[in-house]
Order: C-alpha cells, then sequence, then structure tokens
C-alpha cells in the first residue's frame, strides 16, 4: 500500500487541470488524501482516476480518498472515505472551507 497528498510535488500524475492519474501498478490499495478544501474555491473540483494495468496488484487494487486535516467528506456511501476499484474515478467537490463533496464517478465500492 502507499499514502498519496495530494500537493503541488504529487506523485499522482497531474494529466491536466484538477484531473490526477494514480498509478496502481505496484500497490495493491492507496490511501489518497485530498488538500484542504480551502485551498480550493467553492465549486471547484478534483478528479481521480485509478490508473489501471494488467498485473494482478492493477486490477485487484483500490484507491481510497480521505478529507485531510479537519475537513469533512460527504460520500455516496456515508463512509469517511470514498473508495474506488480498477478503472475507476471519481470527482470531488470543494466547498472552499471545510468540505467535500462526492461527485460522479464509476468503479465506486
Amino acid at each position: 500500500s502507499a499514502t498519496i497528498n495530494i500537493t503541488s510535488s504529487s506523485p499522482a500524475t497531474l494529466a491536466s487541470m484538477n484531473v490526477y492519474l494514480v498509478d496502481m501498478s505496484s500497490a495493491t490499495h492507496v490511501d489518497l488524501y485530498l488538500p484542504a478544501a480551502s485551498d480550493l474555491d467553492d465549486g471547484e473540483y478534483i478528479v481521480i482516476v485509478h490508473k489501471s494495468n494488467s498485473s494482478s496488484a492493477g486490477k485487484n487494487a483500490y484507491i481510497k480518498v480521505h478529507a485531510s486535516g479537519s475537513d469533512y467528506l460527504y460520500t455516496h456511501s456515508n463512509q469517511s472515505y470514498a473508495r474506488f476499484r480498477r478503472t475507476g474515478s471519481s470527482s470531488f467537490v470543494s466547498n472552499g472551507v471545510d468540505k467535500w463533496y462526492q461527485g460522479t464517478g464509476i468503479g465506486q465500492t
């Protein structure tokens, strides 16, 4: 497993504005922490994409997304985190203060 904090020097690859590709070729799961909601404007979002491959780790791997610090993450499953598997993706929308909202995505569990 691995832990990734989304920052300007994040190991998650910034594919385009606010879209991050997470390479899962060598980890069975990754705990990924969103930046502070206050670092973004109200309504601004981040999309996390599980970059899959044919390795067994890549096929079975999952990403678990968490809010950072005292921020709160509202998810579809009413969990304190969002989780999705290979070829999955999810968007996370900031309120610009202290909350993240899970938006649409595929492969969520």
